[in-house]
Order: structure tokens, then C-alpha cells, then sequence
């Protein structure tokens, strides 16, 4: 369908063009008497003027077709009856000549000898190279500067005068994905103590009734699912203005994968989901037994992959991920559950697939998220295919083009338009259109691509009929505001009527959604944008739109499918509170199941009594909540143990700490509190006198591995109270990449190696920038997979010098505003090989393609190049977010002064009003030579500020375009048509300053948020300790006049240097905080040296601590990697941050961070403990 919508409409611009055309004459016949006979058939004809190319044809009435050689006369072979009407017009124009026709149609009433059909040269100027003149490139609409506009590897004059497409949009294979039969999870629970299977638990998802949801876009149902609460509210208050619909900003980008594919959703039975539920009890009993923890699970599902296009496809792979809704905070969200790898060929290998070729596969992935299976398994519902990556070589037959190069032409050109009619069939047979339109050929002064308008991509290039209306915007509180906007009303004749019977509603990651009032029309789509039109509807007007409830598996025109008495929305959405003992929990019912926990009680009687729809014994004093005259009215011990620390790893094992609070009501005291470890060791009585006991308690276990700590806490009088906590203890990683470390010849001196998220599955990536480009290793959730090469360029061998890093290099940042990692490289003359398209030294920008690969880099501005900048430590550059758009921006302390490049998504420019920051933190203006600067939000309202640790002074410049405080007396006011400005709203003598003794060299200072109150904090790692002044939010405040004592480790004076001892500012504990990690010196217990850690203790301002109370050393984690300990496979080397660097980040996405080693040929990893 999609080949034959651009047929269709080259095919209609092509008429037009023609209608504004004109030909030649070329036949000997003088042009007939306007007269002619009364009754007809009348002659047609007129003259050409002007006539000098070949290969004009005139056309009367769409069909009758007169070439034409030469001015003069003309009269076509066909005949009008009297009082029929004419219409000339050119069918081709003449070789480098432009024709236009007058007189050219009207009601012949005798012979017609007046069309006039007048020629006129046109320059034949091809600029790209394409085959198509500048001038017809401007008629079209393409780019006169690009060969192939929309990236599809044809060529614009290939596409128009050859394929018959639109070079305005990628012609792209298409591909279908289709779950077959019922998708099945399987989860093992092993006893830790024999590390055999205990049970195995099964459940199977036969697929519901069939529906055109089942075809729906899967990032539209997302989005609209998602966003329903905000969606469903602004329909209601603007059903009672006159309008209904919007548009919200999304951050999704556009994605060729995405729009090859037609993906697939599924829903499921209810008898399904009570058998899923039934077998999620099974399983929760099974892990209730001692020493019992889940092992290993699977999904797996039949998938068939059709080739739908004409074009062949050579396929080695796909990665469809399975995505299940939960819900978080009261709002929907869709969750990767598990990546399917779908291989044609069993064993691997590539497939050649015919057009309408199918290939149907039973796939199983064996590294599913087992929480996530788990919450399935007790709530089921449909599940989400997506489509994460095509592995692919050729596209139609060996002369086509490489998927690869393909993808990526495609994604930097182009924009995604998804319209989804919901259970709407456009044409008969789709309910989805997706196109990637061009967005690259309207630019500005500089050159650079200012996008296209909304409006004339449906208009002028898709010509897709669509309407819009006048509505008013509105408020948060729902009023509106007295400005007006237009949004889409109807497309292709299907109109928004009310929310049962359907409205249109826009989600588009485009930055014109910024501002509210913004018109449908005038919405701009730029490179990687995406904009989806989607139609919604709630057919039973439950609060549940009938996409989400095709999930569900619910009847969407029954506002209660179980007939329970609660509506769908009350079960499946908003749920209600289950309070015991003061503590209350959000729960949820089965909406296709009248009394699933079968104690007696309908789901609605159990929300009236506040009871838990899931348990029959929601207080669990033996007495079912049916029959207990106060089912939520016990009394519970409060146990809140759980483990802290990542973990001691040792020779002889891993030993970890349990913490936290076990206590009784008033006056009831403690029996005993037992914690088994799950291991087959005996289980450790704590001592216990009293209500309430602090726990602190060590235990090492011999292995690596997963382990059920169990917590019971029992108090004179009440039932006993058990905690079970999931401890994973994941073995080390040790690979031989075959890149990143010195046997590939890396160094620190010109290679970065840093952990990224590259493709934003929350796990850390390692990204390096080496001797032949940027290599990513994606991390897999027990290490790293083998690395590939995310761009060829930016290779340091690629330089005219011997690079150092500290002078070009480049650091990562959001640059584009679709929360992925981009990288902006800094460079100079030296270093322009290392750059496909250098023009000038400045900040060239490339942008993630969304695969986890990295754009041709291109020149954002031609500032903060090393020609300006050129001392990196003392110029320094750094990346932060200072205008709060969710795109990050550059600061560069030039020896001028501090300079800003503000980014539009596609360059940096300066902030209207001011050039020079401000000049007193300049090398050569303020004397910083010496004098760290950072950047962060001190005052935490989105808008990053700047801290200057000076000579005796620590200034603090307030954003001044963000609404934060300011301290009392300080001013902080944007001037008149200025975006940005900084005030100097504090200052604080002898603060980290250089007159007090620090030095760069020996002393970093940072600003980390310690006590997680949103506000940057100052912290240093001085002499004797670690130090820091907090913020209140409008300027750091000391303990006194002194700072504040953080942790006394980590020091200076204890041997703790830059060079080799790396020190982070990390969660290690997965509590949302900070906490302390040192590789370095003697410090921890038996040791000449290791990695170290510093748990945060929480407080706030100057009471924030890290580790024990008064600790004389810190707690050891791993008894390695320092620089008194010998690098593996070279025991004469030591581990050090010039050769051997070490980093910490969370690699395995459990919320704890975890240490990477980059040793002689082997990266290692050191996971944390995690629960």
C-alpha cells in the first residue's frame, strides 16, 4: 500500500505540474476557422511560440496525446462534440524549456484555434548532480544541493523520471510482524541451597477476539495509553468549549525500523488471565519455601516475518522486544520485558526473502526480565511487539542499497509521519499510513535545515486531506487561557465527533510543541522528529480507551466487562488503598473477573471494605476477609531490614551487610529476630531486647549467586512478621573485547573510554573514541556484548598531529532532545581528517541515530574550537542544560571570559542579548589559570548555574532564566530580549579557594546533590576528608564558618591522588542517594589498597555523612584494581588512570553501580550486590 500511495501521488503532481505548463507546435496543418460546422464535432487546436527543445507533448481532456516539434500551428487528432469541454495542458515539457498554456479550456461551441501555448528557456543548472535542473528541483519541491533528498538512496531524478515515486519520500521496504497463537512465559524457582529446579511455572496468553487494534501503530498505542489521564482530561474540559483533540509533546524520535514495520499487538482471554493469576499463586508459594528464588525464566511466541514490499530483503535478523503494561504512579507504562531474536535461518546466516515471502519461527528468549515476567504472570495482559533492530545486508537484489547506510541516510533526512485511524480501515485494508518525509531542503542563512511545516507535509507532499478547527488552550487547571490554537479535526474524511465515537489527538517530539497555543499547521518537523495522529475513541465512556482495553482484553462497550460493579477504569486503573498498620498500598483488580482471590467478596465489596482484591486474608490473622468482622485492623511488626552496601568481594568470598529497623507497637516487646541467608547456613539469632532493635548484621557467602534472604521478626503477642528480600550477587565479567584496552592500543593520553547509555535501556554502554572511530559495547545485563563501530569517524589516526585528548576530544550530551547521547567533538585544523565534512574549527555535532550508532558528525558553530580554547584544563568546555529545553548546551570559559552555545537541535548559538557571560572567569580577564569552574542546578529549578572555586573567592552566577530563589537582596532578572544571563547572587570568601591551600591537581571539586533535595551541592575531596558546603537553594551554607564533614576518608594526606585513585559520587545501594567510592590506597581493612565505599547516611544541609559514624577505615569492596595491585597478564604493571582506567556506573540497569576495569586485553566488571 504504501509503494502505491507515492505512485499515486507522483503521478498527481505530476498533472499539476503539467496544468502550469505549455508545448510547441509541430504539425504542418494551418489551425482550423473558429467556426466551423453548427452541430460539431469541433477541432481543438491554437499555436506554440518559443519552441526550441525536444519532447514536448501537449494533452486535451487527460487522453489525447499531440507531440509536438517546433513553434507554430497545431490542432489535435480528436474532435470535441458540440458543447463539450476542452482542456489543454502539457504532458511533457520540452528538454530545458519551461511551457505555459492560455486559453487552454473552456466549451467548444465551434472550432477552437486560440490556445496559446507559449515557451521559455529554463537554466540547466544541476547543482547536485541528480538530473534534475535547479529550476525543477524548485518546482518539485526537492533539494537542489542533494542528490537524493529523502535519503532512500535513489536518486531525485531516478525517483521522478525512472521508479515513478516521490523524492520527497524514502521509498523503504516494508515488512510485517505477526505473533502467531498464544505467547507463553515460563519462570523456574531453584532451591539456593541444592541449585536444582524446585518448580517450574507455565502461563500461556491465548489471543482474544481480533481487531484492528491488534494492527495499530505500537508507538501510538503507547503514547496514547501512557498519556490517557492527561489526554482523557484536556477531551473533557474541552468537550465543553466546542473542540475536541490537542496535541502533547513526545519524546519519541522517529525510527526507520519503526516505519518499515508493521507491527503487531496482542490481547488476551479472560480464562487466560485467571489461569495466568492462578499460576502466579502457585509461584509465590513456591518462593514463600526457604531457600527458594527464581532462577531463570523465558517468553517465548511463534512470530512470522513477512516481506509485504516489491523489494527483496536480505535478512540475517530481527529483534522484536516484548513490551507488557504496568502501572507506575497511577499511570500506565509499557515495559521491555524480553528481546526475541529471530533468526530465517536456523543456526544463522543470511535469507534471501522474496517479495510476499513469510517465514513462521517458534522463538524463545532466554534473558527475560523476571520481575517483570513475574508482575505479567499476576496481572496479565496483552503484550506490545516491537520491532528493536533489523539485521540486514542488501535491499533488493545486489545492486540495492546497504540497510545499514540506508537507515542512517534515511534518519538524518527525514521525519516519521504515523497516522493511526485506531479500528478505522483507511482504505479498506490498513488502519496505519507511515511515511519518512524530507525535511532538509528549506534552510536558513547559515544553511543549515529549518525544517517543514505540517501543514505542507500533508498538503503538498503526502496530499492527504485533513481539516482542523479553532480550540481554545487551556490552563493546567483545565480554564482556558483566552489564546486560541487549531488542531486536526479530520483526515480522510474521518472527523472527530465526540470521546465515545472517536477525536484526533497529535503526539509529536517536534520543539514547536513547547509552546501550547501552537497550530496543527505550523507544527515544524526537522531531522529525526516524529509526529503521530491518532485516532482515539472510548466507545462505553469507562475512562479506558478502547486501545488500551483491546490490551486488556476487556469489551470496550461495556463499561463493566466482569459486571462487578466496578468499571474497567476503577479496576484496571485507578484501584484504590489498602491501609494496614499506617501504612497504606496502592492495589488493582482483575477487570474480567467478578472475585479472583475466590474468599467470597466482589471486587467492589472488597473496595468498600478496603481490603485487597488479591488476597483472601488481606491482614493475614488466619481469618479470611470475608467473614472477619475487621479484616484490615491487625496489628504488624514494622521490618525494614534490607541489605546496604555493594558487597565485600574477598579470595575466600562475598560478604554483605543487612541493615535497618525492626520494631513493635509501644510497649510490645521483640521475641526474636532470625534472618536466614539463604544459603544452607544455619540462620543467625539477632539478640534482641525491647521493642525495637537496629540491625546490623555481616554474612559471607562462599559463592556468587542468587539468594533468598529471609527477615522474621516476632513480638510478644502478634503474628511474626517475615521481610524476604532477593539478593543477586552476579558473577564477574571478564572478557577479551578485542577493543578498549592497551593490548588494542589504547591509552588515556588520546583514547576516551566512558560508560553511556547509548540506546536508553538503563544500563551503562562503554563508548570508546579510538584510532579508527567511536566503538560502542553495549552493556547485556551480565556484561558487555562484543563491540562494534558505532562511527568511523572522529578516529584519532585520522589526525594531522598526534592527537591529545586534552586539547581536541569530546564529551557526550543530549544535543537533539530525544534522551539519547550524543557526542560533540571539539576540534581544530590539526585534527580536520578526523571530520568527513571539517570546514573550520569549532564544536561538530553527531547525533544518535536511535540505533545506537552515531551520525556523520557536522559543524554546530565554529566557537569552541581548540583555536579559542586552547589550554583544556584552564579552557575548559563543558555540556549542561541551560535553558531547561531538555536539550543540552555547551559553556566554554574562553580566555575572554565565559561564553554559552545554546542548542536548537540542529546548532549552537548565542544567547540573545549577550555574547561574553560573563568575562571574570576568564583565563586572561579574571586570572583563572588555576581555578576549577563547574556547572549544575544549585538552586534546583531545571536551569543549569555556574560555581567558580577562585583565588579566595567561590562565586556562584544564578541562571537568571529560571524561576529558582535568589538570596535575600540579590537581584537575578533577564534584561529586556535577552534568553539568558547570569548575576553573581552569592559570593563566599575561602571556600574551596586556592589562598586556603587547594590545588587542581590535588583537590577535586564537584557540585553532586549529597542529600537529594534537588539542589547541587559543593563537594571536595580536600587533605583530610572529604568536605562540602550544601545549598539551601540560594547559596551554599557552611557548618559554621567551616565546611562540613562529609566522610574523613578519601583525603589527600592519606595518600589519595588524582592520577591513580579515582574517586566517584555513586548509588551503590540503590536508595537514591550518593554514596562515596574510592579505588585507591592503604585504608581498608587488611589491605594495601582496593575499591572502597562511603554509604550516604542521609540528613540534610550540613548533616549529610558517609559511612559508619566516626569510622577509623572504610569498608572494603573489592580487593583490587588500586594502584598498589598488579594489572592481570602483566604483573610488573599496576593499575593506574593513565594506562589502566577504571569507571564506575550502573552496567547491569539494577539501580546500583557497579566497577569497570579496563585491563591488559581484558575489560572486567565488578557488579554490585543487588536486591
Amino acid at each position: 500500500m504504501f509503494k502505491r500511495l507515492k505512485t499515486v501521488g507522483a503521478a498527481l503532481s505530476l498533472a499539476v505540474l503539467a496544468g502550469c505548463g505549455g508545448g510547441g507546435g509541430g504539425g504542418d496543418a494551418p489551425p482550423p476557422p473558429a467556426g466551423g460546422g453548427g452541430s460539431g464535432p469541433y477541432t481543438i487546436g491554437g499555436s506554440v511560440t518559443g519552441l526550441s527543445g525536444s519532447g514536448l507533448v501537449l494533452r486535451n481532456n487527460g487522453g489525447d496525446d499531440l507531440p509536438v516539434a517546433s513553434s507554430g500551428p497545431f490542432t489535435f487528432a480528436g474532435a470535441v462534440a458540440a458543447g463539450g469541454a476542452y482542456d489543454v495542458t502539457v504532458a511533457t515539457q520540452p528538454s530545458a524549456q519551461s511551457c505555459t498554456v492560455a486559453n487552454g479550456s473552456g466549451v467548444a461551441n465551434a472550432n477552437v484555434g486560440n490556445v496559446m501555448v507559449s515557451c521559455t528557456a529554463v537554466s540547466t543548472t544541476d547543482t547536485d548532480g541528480d538530473g534534475l535542473t535547479d529550476a525543477q528541483e524548485a518546482t518539485r519541491g526537492t533539494s537542489p544541493i542533494l542528490a537524493d533528498t529523502d535519503g532512500d538512496g535513489m536518486s531525485d531524478g531516478d525517483e521522478v523520471t525512472n521508479g515513478g515515486f516521490n523524492p520527497l519520500i524514502a521509498d523503504l521496504p516494508t515488512v510485517s510482524i505477526d505473533v502467531i497463537d498464544s505467547p507463553t512465559i515460563q519462570i523456574d524457582v531453584i532451591d539456593t541451597t541444592t541449585q536444582q529446579i524446585a518448580a517450574q511455572t507455565q502461563a500461556s496468553y491465548a489471543q482474544g477476539t481480533s481487531s484492528s487494534y491488534s494492527r495499530s501503530d505500537t508507538q501510538a498505542t503507547s503514547s496514547t495509553v501512557e498519556a490517557s489521564t492527561r489526554v482523557y482530561a484536556e477531551s473533557e474540559a474541552h468537550a465543553g468549549s466546542g473542540g475536541f483533540g490537542g496535541s502533547t509533546k513526545a519524546g519519541v524520535e522517529s525510527s526507520v525500523s519503526a516505519s518499515v514495520t508493521q507491527e503487531t499487538s496482542t490481547n488476551v482471554t479472560s480464562t487466560s488471565a485467571r489461569e495466568s493469576r492462578e499460576e502466579h499463586s502457585r509461584l509465590q508459594s513456591a518462593l514463600d519455601e526457604q531457600n527458594r528464588v527464581m532462577s531463570g525464566g523465558s517468553l517465548t511466541a511463534t512470530i512470522a516475518v513477512t516481506n509485504t514490499s516489491t523489494l527483496s530483503l536480505e535478512l540475517s535478523g530481527v529483534e522484536v522486544i516484548a513490551k507488557k503494561r504496568s502501572i507506575e504512579n497511577g499511570n500506565p507504562v509499557f515495559k521491555p520485558i524480553a528481546t526475541l531474536r529471530f533468526e530465517p535461518v536456523d543456526g544463522g546466516g543470511t535469507k534471501i526473502m522474496a517479495p510476499g515471502e513469510s517465514i513462521q519461527k517458534l522463538v524463545r528468549s532466554d534473558d527475560p526480565s523476571l520481575p517483570l515476567l513475574q508482575e505479567l504472570m499476576g496481572n496479565p495482559t496483552g503484550l506490545l511487539f516491537t520491532v528493536g533492530n533489523y539485521d540486514m545486508s542488501r535491499i533488493g537484489g545486489a545492486n540495492g542499497p546497504l540497510w545499514p547506510d540506508l537507515s542512517q541516510s534515511v534518519s538524518s533526512q527525514t521525519a516519521q509521519v504515523v497516522i493511526d485511524y485506531g479500528d478505522n480501515l483507511f482504505n479498506g485494508i490498513d488502519n496505519v499510513e507511515r511515511y519518512m518525509v524530507a525535511t532538509n531542503v528549506a534552510r536558513d542563512a547559515n544553511g543549515d535545515p529549518v525544517g517543514i511545516s505540517v501543514g505542507e507535509v500533508l498538503s503538498d507532499i503526502l496530499e492527504i486531506p485533513y481539516q482542523t478547527l479553532e480550540q481554545d488552550v487551556l490552563d493546567a487547571s483545565g480554564q482556558p487561557t483566552g489564546a486560541k490554537r487549531q488542531v486536526v479535526s479530520a483526515v480522510r474524511g474521518l472527523a472527530t465527533v465526540s470521546i465515545e465515537e472517536g477525536f484526533w489527538y497529535v503526539f509529536s517530539s517536534s520543539s514547536s510543541l513547547d509552546d501550547p497555543a501552537a497550530n496543527f499547521d505550523d507544527i515544524v518537523l526537522k531531522a529525526r522528529d516524529r509526529i503521530t495522529l491518532v485516532y482515539v475513541a472510548d466507545a462505553d465512556g469507562d475512562g479506558v480507551f478502547d486501545r488500551e482495553e483491546y490490551l486488556l482484553g476487556t469489551n470496550p462497550t461495556v463499561a463493566d466487562t466482569d459486571g462487578d460493579g466496578l468499571t474497567d477504569h476503577e479496576e484496571a486503573k485507578a484501584g484504590w488503598v489498602v491501609v494496614l498498620n499506617g501504612t497504606g498500598r496502592e492495589v488493582l483488580s482483575d477487570p474480567l473477573t467478578r472475585d479472583f482471590d475466590g474468599d467470597g467478596l466482589e471486587d467492589a465489596m472488597e473496595r468498600d471494605r478496603g481490603t485487597d482484591p488479591n488476597d483472601p486474608d488481606t491482614d493475614g490473622d488466619g481469618q479470611g476477609d470475608a467473614s472477619d468482622p475487621d479484616p484490615v485492623g491487625v496489628q504488624l511488626i514494622s521490618n525494614d531490614v534490607t541489605i546496604q552496601g555493594p558487597g565485600m568481594r574477598s579470595a575466600t568470598g562475598t560478604v554483605v551487610r543487612a541493615t535497618g529497623l525492626v520494631a513493635a507497637p509501644a510497649g510490645t516487646p521483640l521475641t526474636s529476630v532470625t534472618i536466614d541467608w539463604g544459603d544452607g547456613t544455619s540462620a543467625q539469632n539477632l539478640p534482641v531486647n525491647g521493642p525495637s532493635l537496629n540491625v546490623s548484621a555481616l554474612h559471607s557467602y562462599a559463592a556468587r549467586g542468587s539468594y533468598t534472604v529471609t527477615v522474621v521478626a516476632a513480638a510478644q503477642g502478634l503474628s511474626p512478621e517475615t521481610r524476604t528480600l532477593a539478593l543477586s550477587l552476579p558473577a564477574r565479567f571478564e572478557a577479551n573485547l578485542g577493543q578498549f584496552t592497551v593490548d588494542e592500543g589504547w591509552t588515556e593520553a588520546q583514547h576516551s573510554r566512558e560508560l553511556v547509555d547509548v540506546d536508553g535501556d538503563g544500563r551503562l554502554d562503554i563508548v570508546g573514541l579510538g584510532a579508527d572511530g567511536v566503538w560502542v559495547a553495549r552493556a547485556n545485563g551480565s556484561g558487555f556484548d562484543s563491540p562494534y563501530l558505532a562511527t568511523a569517524e572522529l578516529a584519532t589516526a585520522d589526525a594531522a598531529t598526534t592527537f591529545d585528548k586534552t586539547r581536541w576530544g569530546m564529551r557526550f550530551g543530549d544535543f537533539d532532545g530525544n534522551d539519547l547521547p550524543d557526542i560533540v567533538f571539539f576540534a581544530g585544523a590539526e585534527v580536520a581528517g578526523m571530520v568527513e565534512s571539517y570546514s573550520a574549527p569549532g564544536a561538530y555535532v553527531a547525533l544518535n541515530d536511535g540505533t545506537g550508532a552515531f551520525d556523520p558528525a557536522q559543524l554546530w558553530t565554529t566557537d569552541f574550537g581548540s583555536a579559542e580554547y586552547p589550554h583544556w584544563q584552564i579552557d575548559e568546555r563543558l555540556v549542561d542544560d541551560f535553558d531547561n529545553d531538555g536539550r543540552d548546551d555547551i559553556v566554554g570559559f574562553r580566555p575572554d571570559g565565559v561564553r554559552i552555545g545554546l542548542s536548537t537541535g540542529s546548532s549552537f548559538v548565542s544567547p540573545t542579548g549577550t555574547a561574553v557571560i560573563f568575562a571574570n572567569l576568564g583565563r586572561n580577564a579574571g586570572g583563572w589559570t588555576a581555578h576549577p569552574r563547574a556547572t549544575g542546578d544549585v538552586n534546583g529549578d531545571g536551569f543549569a548555574d555556574i560555581v567558580g572555586f577562585g583565588g579566595s573567592i567561590t562565586f556562584v552566577l544564578m541562571n537568571c532564566a529560571g524561576p529558582g530563589p535568589v538570596p535575600s537582596g540579590a537581584t537575578c532578572t533577564l534584561p529586556p530580549g535577552a534568553t539568558l544571563a547570569f548575576a553573581t547572587t552569592s559570593s563566599h570568601p575561602n571556600m574551596m579557594t586556592t589562598n586556603v591551600g587547594y590545588q587542581i591537581a590535588r583537590h577535586p571539586r564537584l557540585l553532586v546533590d549529597i542529600d537529594g533535595d534537588g539542589d547541587d551541592d559543593a563537594v571536595t575531596f580536600a587533605n583530610s576528608g572529604t568536605y562540602y558546603a550544601s545549598s539551601d537553594g540560594t547559596k551554599f551554607v557552611l557548618s559554621g564558618t567551616s565546611l562540613s564533614l562529609g566522610s574523613p576518608q578519601f583525603g589527600y594526606d592519606d595518600g589519595w591522588r588524582i592520577v591513580n585513585d579515582p574517586r566517584f559520587f555513586v548509588d551503590v545501594t540503590g536508595d537514591g542517594l550518593v554514596d562515596i567510592v574510592g579505588i585507591g590506597p592503604a585504608g581498608g581493612p587488611n589491605t594495601d589498597g582496593g575499591v572502597l565505599y562511603a554509604v550516604n547516611n542521609g540528613g540534610a544541609n550540613t548533616s549529610v555523612t558517609f559511612g559508619p559514624p566516626n569510622q577509623a577505615q572504610t569498608p572494603l569492596w573489592i580487593d583490587d584494581f588500586a594502584a598498589f595491585k598488579s594489572v592481570p597478564g602483566d604483573p610488573s604493571a599496576h593499575w593506574n588512570e593513565t594506562t589502566y582506567p577504571r569507571r564506575a556506573g550502573d552496567v547491569n540497569g539494577d539501580g546500583r553501580a557497579d566497577i569497570v576495569a579496563f585491563g591488559k586485553g581484558m575489560v572486567i566488571v565488578e557488579f554490585a550486590a543487588g536486591l
